[in-house]
């Protein structure tokens, strides 16, 4: 019988620790506290207006800078301006030659292009032929070409090869 009463024993033992561990283990159901949903409704009203203040003082600054940066870039503008005016009349020792200077550059542009037509004068030979005078004070012929009879191909010939007989008369006039 001590065996049964020690197995009664450690069974009634067993059962009492699991049900220690389900009632540990169980979720418990939060104790409703007034007190405490009172002070978290407070906390959050007080979030929710400390918010609120904060994006008024945001969007109150946004404005107080804005004004500001608009003053200031006036204001270095008038002040550019001034500085600009007052800097940049050239005094009369400084206008004389610069006056000088644009004449000259002036002259040196109307010379440039003189030659830049003379030049293309001298670069086209029949143009540059035509200008030389004659013996009889008149144009002559370029060097080397001679004044041969026409033949039926209305060609001229000089010792350099061919040219047309229309320019040999314009020569030769």
């Amino acid at each position: 019988m001590s065996e049964t009463l020690l197995l009664a024993l450690a069974l009634v033992i067993v059962i009492g620790v699991v049900a220690i561990i389900v009632l540990l283990l169980r979720p418990r159901t939060p104790v409703a506290d007034p007190a405490a949903d009172q002070r978290l409704a407070e906390l959050n009203a007080r979030l929710d207006a400390m918010g609120s203040w904060l994006q008024n003082s945001h969007i109150q600054l946004q404005h107080t800078v804005n004004s500001r940066l608009d003053a200031v870039s006036q204001n270095l503008g008038e002040s550019m301006k001034t500085t600009t005016k007052k800097h940049h009349r050239p005094s009369p020792a400084v206008a004389c030659p610069l006056a000088v200077i644009d004449s000259a550059q002036k002259n040196i542009t109307d010379l440039a292009s003189t030659v830049t037509s003379l030049q293309k004068v001298f670069d086209n030979k029949q143009r540059r032929g035509a200008l030389r005078p004659g013996p009889d004070g008149g144009h002559r012929p370029p060097t080397g070409c001679r004044k041969a009879p026409m033949n039926s191909s209305s060609r001229c010939r000089t010792s350099r090869g061919r040219i047309a007989a229309s320019t040999c008369r314009t020569i030769a006039t």
